[in-house]
């Protein structure tokens, strides 16, 4: 299950609780909670750097590494929020996603901001860790670079408990390829792996009704035992038109076209798929 802290930061304290009694359910029915964080700039409030007119978010993520202007406090403060959350509305282990898909150029965290190198981002998601390390134990955290698993922004062993990658429109063979070598890097360096992010945007429910089976089952049998991931996170159904519009979704709802249904429900009842129920059964938190 993926949660955002976002919708428990920034939105209503009813958006705030339906988030603590979604990740709730998905640990008391034996899912594994992952929070991925898109988080605001400070002073123009916004996620990607398009976005951003003022100059001292822009170099936002560079003032909280060297600790100029106060960044570094306003980032603590933000991260001591979703602290309290984990360890009193939760109480139980989740795995963080920590400022992913950073060799884009689309958030604040990105290749665009000002005073960019992979240092930076390497020391900002260690000086993260060790924050919440400190402060909770309740967190394993997780690293994933957009596309082709650039391992050069990669904060070490030390720092990492899940390896993952992000791939959106995914050919078969390229994202074989890719989810092959994730899984040789977190073998060879004893870390889980993981697909943390996916889907077909551009109105995939009609316009490719196959694709949870024909592109990602695929690719995944496809490496046969050199893929080894734990999860695949889905993007969410976002409600930003009628629930019955389909142009945006990233799996089939009770509206979609049968054939996009049938095609999810083939996934679900593949042999090397794992859903909730299976998952229970395994009881992974003994």
């Amino acid at each position: 299950f993926g949660i955002d802290p976002h919708y428990m930061l920034y939105k209503s304290t009813d958006e705030r609780e339906l988030h603590i009694e979604e990740a709730r359910y998905a640990y008391e029915n034996g899912g594994i909670v992952t929070f991925d964080f898109h988080q605001q700039s400070r002073y123009d409030h916004k996620i990607y750097i398009a976005d951003i007119s003022d100059d001292r978010d822009k170099r936002l993520m560079y003032d909280i590494v060297n600790e100029q202007d106060g960044a570094r406090q306003w980032f603590y403060d933000e991260l001591d929020i979703i602290i309290d959350m984990i360890n009193n509305d939760l109480g139980f282990p989740i795995v963080f996603r920590l400022y992913h898909e950073m060799n884009g150029d689309w958030f604040w965290w990105g290749t665009s901001a000002t005073n960019h190198s992979k240092q930076l981002y390497i020391d900002f998601f260690r000086l993260t860790v060790d924050y919440i390390r400190e402060r909770s134990k309740l967190v394993l955290f997780s690293w994933s670079p957009n596309h082709t698993f650039d391992t050069s922004y990669y904060p070490g062993n030390n720092y990492v408990d899940v390896v993952g990658v992000d791939v959106y429109e995914p050919g078969v063979s390229h994202l074989t390829s890719v989810l092959t070598e994730l899984s040789e890097f977190g073998i060879n360096n004893a870390k889980v792996s993981a697909f943390t992010e996916t889907g077909q945007r551009n109105n995939y429910i009609n316009d490719d009704p196959d694709f949870w089976t024909g592109s990602i089952l695929t690719a995944i049998k496809n490496g046969g035992t050199d893929i080894k991931i734990s999860w695949v996170l889905a993007w969410f159904n976002a409600p930003w038109h009628p629930a019955s519009a389909q142009d945006e979704l990233f799996i089939p709802n009770s509206e979609s076209p049968q054939d996009a249904k049938d095609d999810f429900i083939d996934f679900y009842n593949d042999e090397v798929t794992l859903f909730l129920q299976d998952i229970k059964e395994k009881n992974i938190y003994e």
